[in-house]
């Protein structure tokens, strides 16, 4: 019971951390200044990632599921991933367009070098795109699925 309460409050934090990096990304066509603040908050996001598999696994320990549960938890969670991240990838093409529709509007023409160097990973344009209530949820059904992964994979070597 006491590691599931952590969970949820690791989860809680996560999910904070993940709406405030969404926050910090700047309106299309306002400057962003020099580098991206986020990336020091992405690296306490995988130390708690990595505690949250942990304890997702010492939660599963208290159930004694049977194999075809834990099959049946791994295909939805792929399942999940793969309209969650085509639905991500989607997003991330309309605020493409969205961006290049804005630098039109505002300077009558499209520098697509610049779209594509403002939407480049580590960008600060992009935070939306990277931070948000999918990915969020991608990155909690991915902690389970590890976690699961590895109870199975410890209970094999075990028998």
């Amino acid at each position: 019971m006491k590691n599931a309460i952590i969970l949820f409050f690791v989860q809680i934090i996560i999910g904070g951390l993940f709406y405030f990096i969404n926050i910090m990304t700047p309106h299309p066509g306002q400057s962003s200044g020099n580098g991206n603040p986020a990336i020091i908050v992405m690296g306490v996001i995988v130390l708690l990632f990595i505690w949250s598999v942990l304890l997702w696994g010492r939660v599963l320990s208290n159930f004694d599921f049977p194999y075809k549960v834990y099959r049946i938890f791994i295909i939805f969670i792929l399942l999940h991933w793969t309209f969650g991240v085509y639905f991500q990838r989607q997003s991330f093409l309309e605020y493409r367009e969205l961006l290049s529709s804005i630098q039109q509007k505002n300077f009558g023409v499209v520098d697509l070098e610049y779209i594509s160097q403002i939407t480049s990973f580590m960008s600060i344009h992009v935070n939306n795109q990277y931070f948000n209530a999918n990915t969020y949820l991608l990155c909690l059904s991915l902690s389970i699925l590890i976690a699961i992964l590895l109870r199975i994979i410890l209970n094999r070597k075990k028998a």
